[in-house]
């Protein structure tokens, strides 16, 4: 076997390895488990990733074959986590491709993801350009299948009496999940806890942390600690072990306080669209931004909706809707 060499992969433990690819100025990240009976792979990044580092990868280590199961977990559906799925089938036909139940409907077409995901808060004025929706459809890469749905744990073997498990980690896409690998305390956990922002390649934070909910996200956080997971993978940020997985755990944990405090903040008696409130929530947040506001929308949007359901949120019923206090 010849050992595919990369700096931009790194082995995090037996059979265990990152893969990185640039995406402008930050990192994104694939993960592979090789496996004695199987391999899985856990996202396939954007629509180049594939050959980029993934299938020369796979070829070196003699895992591009038929005969060889190659599972592939597809965590959520963003365009720099499942983008490079049509790539890779088309590479690897034999491929099975998983993801959970709850986010099958947003996968495997561009149009299908820009219409659920990307164009949620379109009705609220919130959303990409024409420009912006051309860009996703390019990085959303090709139409794929996906074979199994899944729902609750599941656990897949790897032969050898190993094991790991497919956990539920909601919060930043309904149906968003990780791989729990008990024996090594090891969670790859992808986009489910994001500290206090995904971060750029000067230091700074692209992005603050994006969920649907305030609630479910608090409880994926809880869900992690409660692992207490020894090594801590994410799609964007260094590879965690020791005291900086409850670190980075606990900046999750009062980022979507301050979220929430932000957006409450903006709320007044009058009525805001939801960009306002965005906007405010931006110039609000403890930490610079190098988005636009709209990339707030899902974080926002969320936690006013938590709000409408407590009764402790108004919404017009005109769109794009205004909020006020209840």
């Amino acid at each position: 076997m010849t050992e595919f060499s990369s700096p931009n992969v790194e082995a995090v433990g037996d059979g265990l390895y990152r893969l990185r690819q640039l995406d402008g100025d930050r990192w994104i990240s694939q993960f592979a488990l090789l496996g004695p009976a199987a391999t899985l792979v856990v996202d396939t990044g954007l629509p180049a990733s594939p050959a980029a580092s993934l299938l020369p990868f796979l070829e070196a280590h003699r895992r591009l074959s038929p005969e060889r199961p190659l599972l592939v977990l597809l965590t959520h559906p963003d365009s720099d986590h499942c983008g490079g799925t049509g790539a890779l089938l088309a590479a690897a036909p034999w491929a099975e491709i998983h993801a959970h139940a709850r986010d099958v409907p947003q996968l495997g077409s561009a149009a299908r993801t820009i219409a659920s995901r990307y164009l949620a808060h379109a009705e609220d004025g919130v959303g990409p350009d024409a420009r912006a929706i051309a860009r996703l459809r390019s990085r959303l890469g090709g139409e794929f299948r996906v074979d199994r749905r899944l729902e609750g744990e599941v656990a897949i073997s790897f032969g050898d009496g190993r094991e790991v498990t497919i956990v539920e980690l909601p919060g930043h896409s309904r149906g968003h999940t990780g791989v729990w690998l008990a024996d090594r305390r090891v969670l790859i956990a992808a986009d489910a806890v994001m500290g206090f922002g995904i971060p750029d390649l000067d230091g700074g934070l692209k992005f603050a942390p994006q969920f649907f909910s305030p609630t479910a996200y608090r409880a994926t956080v809880a869900r992690v600690e409660a692992l207490a997971p020894e090594t801590l993978l994410c799609a964007h940020e260094p590879t965690m072990t020791g005291a900086a997985v409850p670190a980075f755990l606990a900046d999750s944990r009062d980022a979507a306080a301050e979220l929430e405090r932000l957006t409450w903040a903006a709320l007044g008696t009058v009525g805001a669209p939801l960009g306002s409130i965005c906007e405010a929530v931006q110039s609000g947040y403890p930490r610079p931004l190098s988005c636009g506001p709209a990339d707030l929308a899902m974080t926002v949007a969320g936690i006013l909706e938590e709000g409408i359901a407590a009764g402790d949120v108004d919404a017009s019923e005109e769109r794009p809707r205004r909020f006020r206090r209840a």
